[in-house]
């Protein structure tokens, strides 16, 4: 999105393309003032600009037992590196935080990956989803409602 073209947070350094590395499918918090281990509340993995709506809120509510997992690749689905994050973290729940509405968006096809996923970890925690309700449209058409429920989605991902 056009919102992200300049934003310092999203750039990368030289070093980052270099001939050793290669793309990360999936990106742990990188936010070193946030909790880790069994201190971590909730887990919540997103992806694309939503991310960054995200990070500045929980700076605002200074809220550091919530860690932001970056999905950047949903399929094939990075099933490895999902494990590896979610065993890192055995006391936080697991939550999928979407923008879009329920019926659209990436839940409907990621919420089977991640319980195979917690089953594999033999892990009884289920994944569960904050984001917008099911709706007809791709949006309100109203940037009061739009607000109104982007502020529902904030709410939602950082009370527990």
């Amino acid at each position: 999105p056009k919102s992200l073209l300049r934003h310092p947070q999203c750039r990368s350094s030289i070093k980052e393309f270099a001939a050793d590395t290669s793309f990360q499918t999936v990106l742990d918090d990188p936010d070193p003032g946030v909790v880790k281990g069994k201190n971590v509340k909730r887990l919540a993995f997103c992806s694309g600009k939503l991310y960054y709506d995200l990070v500045r809120e929980r700076t605002v509510r200074n809220q550091n037992d919530i860690r932001f997992v970056r999905v950047e690749q949903l399929a094939p689905f990075p099933f490895f590196e999902i494990r590896d994050i979610i065993a890192q973290y055995p006391k936080a729940e697991v939550r999928w935080v979407q923008e879009e509405s329920k019926n659209m968006g990436s839940w409907s096809y990621v919420r089977p990956h991640f319980e195979t996923t917690l089953n594999h970890l033999k892990d009884k925690r289920k994944i569960a989803y904050i984001g917008r309700l099911p709706s007809a449209a791709p949006a309100t058409g109203n940037a009061n409602q739009h607000q109104h429920e982007f502020r529902n989605l904030m709410e939602d991902t950082f009370s527990y």
